[in-house]
């Protein structure tokens, strides 16, 4: 089945309440993401499991599993094509965004608007097991061109220096993505 999308902007003013909605027609096919059969990749130190891709959801989401070990994070950056938003399944993950910081934990939700620098780290003492929901899709798309693909479910180790220099200056602006200071 083929998918397609349509997205309408109208103004609907609310009592207390600023902006625009968007309606959002999508035709798309199920899609069940297996636990075992999901793409995996070795991104940046983290094992990012890609849940749903842009082509299951027609281009309006994407969500990615990424475990990551105690003491890891990304660098300030920015995404310029995306909003990100994070669920904590375990662990404690510190997240700074704009000027503000929080601690997310267990059960926590984060949402991190596109065009805002921010960066999270691992602060707890085990793995850090998040959803990473991206609207709308792409973010998975940088995964599988950075990463490696991977059928283990351990953590990778953190590719060289070099290595995440030629991806943040040749790789990451295709995407929308740059490093922040």
């Amino acid at each position: 089945m083929e998918a397609a999308a349509t997205m309408m902007w109208r103004h609907e003013p609310r009592v207390g309440w600023k902006g625009y909605t968007m309606t959002v027609s999508v035709t798309a096919a199920p899609h069940v993401a297996s636990a075992t059969e999901a793409p995996r990749y070795a991104f940046f130190g983290c094992n990012a499991k890609i849940l749903a891709s842009g082509e299951e959801t027609a281009g309006t989401y994407a969500l990615a599993e990424m475990v990551f070990p105690a003491g890891s994070g990304t660098p300030p950056h920015i995404h310029y094509n995306e909003d990100e938003a994070f669920y904590v399944l375990e662990g404690e993950v510190s997240i700074w965004c704009g000027d503000e910081s929080y601690v997310a934990r267990t059960g926590d939700f984060a949402f991190l608007p596109r065009n805002v620098r921010h960066n999270y780290a691992n602060t707890g003492s085990g793995d850090a097991r998040m959803l990473v929901l991206t609207n709308p899709a792409g973010f998975e798309q940088f995964v599988a061109e950075a990463g490696a693909p991977t059928e283990s479910v351990e953590i990778p180790e953190m590719p060289p220096v070099e290595e995440l220099g030629r991806i943040m200056s040749d790789v990451a602006p295709k995407y929308g993505i740059v490093l922040a200071e």
